[in-house]
């Protein structure tokens, strides 16, 4: 189900999804996820199934979650979630956020050859920078998106599109890169050619539309061309 050709070309300005994409955290937001599940909201869901949600912004996750359980759940009650989410997030991601392999080789390449790199993701501002700072990743990047940067959220195009507007940049001539259903969707929204990286997932979506430019196993696969 996916279009691939045996050389990648180049790009000039490449967006990048976090999570799942740059580093492997889904122990710590399945974590973090059950923590809130189990001892604030009172129900029960396998990993798999919070594996399902993620992608999307937390708050927005939330409330599918307690909408799905029919929890009355208007905003502030969301926002409690939200906020012991990040609560036992702090207090247990030491340790937990890793990079996966061939990434800073990957960024350092593709800075080298003087490609504008933007991050796109649904995690906030504030973990986001903590995290890519902490693994020392942050100045690779020429802009940093996040969910307070656009009132529209992946899949719809907005992140992408500010993004390229960040970066003096051209959808014909981008690269989106992601792990998620939401990150292709939004990067095909934008007009972007679209990278799927399958490491971080026990199994591919099957893609029924917006199919993937490419497939990838390694973000060093993004500089071979």
């Amino acid at each position: 189900f996916f279009f691939r050709i045996e050389r990648m070309r180049g790009y000039d300005y490449y967006l990048i999804d976090l999570d799942g994409t740059l580093i492997d955290s889904s122990g710590l937001i399945v974590a973090c996820f059950q923590h809130v599940l189990k001892n604030v909201i009172g129900i029960n869901m396998t990993d798999a199934e919070v594996k399902k949600t993620i992608g999307k912004p937390l708050r927005q996750q939330y409330k599918e979650i307690g909408e799905q359980h029919q929890i009355p759940c208007d905003e502030s009650v969301v926002e409690s979630w939200a906020q012991a989410h990040f609560e036992h997030q702090i207090n247990h991601w030491e340790g937990n956020v890793v990079l996966y392999p061939g990434v800073k080789e990957a960024l350092e390449v593709l800075k080298n050859k003087g490609k504008k790199l933007a991050i796109v993701t649904s995690r906030t501002r504030h973990t986001a920078e903590l995290f890519t700072r902490s693994l020392g990743i942050f100045d690779y990047f020429d802009a940093f998106l996040t969910p307070e940067s656009t009132t529209k959220h992946k899949p719809h195009p907005g992140p992408a599109l500010k993004a390229l507007e960040l970066l003096g940049g051209s959808a014909k001539d981008s690269l989106f890169v992601g792990d998620a259903l939401w990150d292709i969707k939004c990067g095909a929204a934008a007009g972007m050619h679209t990278a799927y990286i399958t490491y971080a997932k026990d199994a591919p979506y099957a893609f029924e539309d917006d199919f993937p430019t490419y497939r990838i196993t390694n973000m060093m696969d993004v500089v071979q061309f």
